[in-house]
C-alpha cells in the first residue's frame, strides 16, 4: 500500500493523539487514587507512569518528530496538583499531639507526597516557574517531617516524646533540603540559598538550660514568643536579636555549670510568671 507524506503525517497525528490521550488518562486515574488514599503504593504508581512517559513515550515521540513537551507539561501539572491537594488533606487531618501510630502514618504520607512532587519535577525539569513552587513545597514538607515527633501520655498526665528521627536520618533529610535549595538556585540565579536548617529546632539558651526543645518550660516560652512577642514590632525585634545572639552565647558558655545555674534560676521564675498569666506548659508545635 502506497503511503505518501500527507497520509504519513495523518497517521502520525492520529497515533500521537491516541498516545497522548491514553497517557493523560493513566496519569489522571493514578492521581485520583493517590489523592484519595495518599499511600506509598499510590505514589509509586504515579512515579511508574511518569517513568514510562519519560523512558518510552518521550523517545518515541522525538523519533517521530513530534513535540513531547505538551504531554510532559500536562502530566507534570496533574501530578504536581495532586501532590499539593494531598498535602492539604494531610494538614487538615493532622493530629496536634500524635501517638506512635498517627506519627508513622503522617511520615509515610508525607514521604508519599514528596515522591509525587519528585515525579512531577522529573517530567519537566526546565519548567522554572512551576518547579520553583514544587521545590519550595518539598522543602516545607520535608521540614514538617524532619521536626515531627510522637507523644505518649504519662500516668501523671504529662507528655513525653516517643518517636522521632535520629540524627543520622535528620542529616539525610537536611541534605535533601539543601539540594532542593540548590535546584531552585539553578532555576533562579537571583535566589539566595538560606543557611542549613539545624538538626533540632531550638530556643537556644532555654533549650540549652532545660536540655530539650520539647519540655514543659520551653513549651511555655515558645507560646509566649508566638502569642505575645511576635504580635508587636518591638517583640519581633527582640526575637530577631535573641536568635542572633543566643547561639553565640550558648557556644561560648553552654557547657559551664555556672551558666546553667544562673540562667535556670532566672528562667524558672519567668516561666512561673508566664504560667500564672495563663501560658500553658502542654506540648506545643510551632
Amino acid at each position: 500500500m502506497y503511503c505518501d507524506e500527507s497520509n504519513k503525517k495523518t497517521y502520525t497525528d492520529v497515533a500521537y493523539s491516541e498516545l497522548y490521550n491514553s497517557s493523560i488518562i493513566l496519569v489522571q486515574n493514578a492521581c485520583k487514587i493517590f489523592e484519595q488514599y495518599i499511600t506509598f503504593e499510590a505514589s509509586a504508581s504515579v512515579k511508574s507512569i511518569a517513568d514510562e512517559i519519560l523512558l518510552n513515550i518521550v523517545p518515541f515521540l522525538i523519533n517521530t518528530g513530534v513535540d513531547s513537551i505538551p504531554l510532559t507539561a500536562q502530566a507534570s501539572g496533574l501530578i504536581g496538583n495532586a501532590a499539593t491537594e494531598a498535602w492539604k488533606r494531610i494538614q487538615t487531618t493532622q493530629v496536634k499531639l500524635p501517638n506512635d501510630e498517627q506519627w508513622n502514618l503522617f511520615v509515610q504520607r508525607g514521604d508519599a507526597v514528596l515522591s509525587a512532587f519528585k515525579a512531577s519535577v522529573s517530567l519537566c525539569p526546565n519548567d522554572a516557574q512551576n518547579n520553583i513552587v514544587r521545590y519550595t513545597n518539598m522543602i516545607t514538607i520535608q521540614k514538617e517531617i524532619l521536626y515531627s515527633v510522637s507523644w505518649k501520655v504519662l500516668p501523671n498526665k504529662n507528655y513525653q516524646k516517643s518517636l522521632f528521627f535520629p540524627d543520622d536520618i535528620k542529616k539525610i533529610k537536611i541534605d535533601q533540603i539543601m539540594e532542593w535549595h540548590r535546584k531552585i538556585k539553578e532555576l533562579d540565579p537571583n535566589y539566595n540559598i538560606p543557611p542549613r536548617p539545624p538538626m533540632n529546632k531550638g530556643c537556644y539558651v532555654a533549650t540549652c538550660v532545660y536540655g530539650s526543645y520539647d519540655c514543659p518550660e520551653v513549651w511555655t516560652l515558645r507560646r509566649y514568643r508566638d502569642e505575645y512577642l511576635s504580635e508587636s514590632f518591638w517583640g519581633r525585634c527582640f526575637i530577631k536579636l535573641y536568635y542572633l545572639i543566643s547561639p553565640r552565647v550558648v557556644k561560648m558558655f553552654g557547657k559551664a555549670t555556672w551558666f546553667h545555674r544562673i540562667c535556670r534560676r532566672r528562667l524558672d521564675k519567668f516561666v512561673a510568671s508566664l504560667r500564672s498569666k495563663g501560658y500553658e506548659s502542654t506540648p506545643y508545635k510551632d
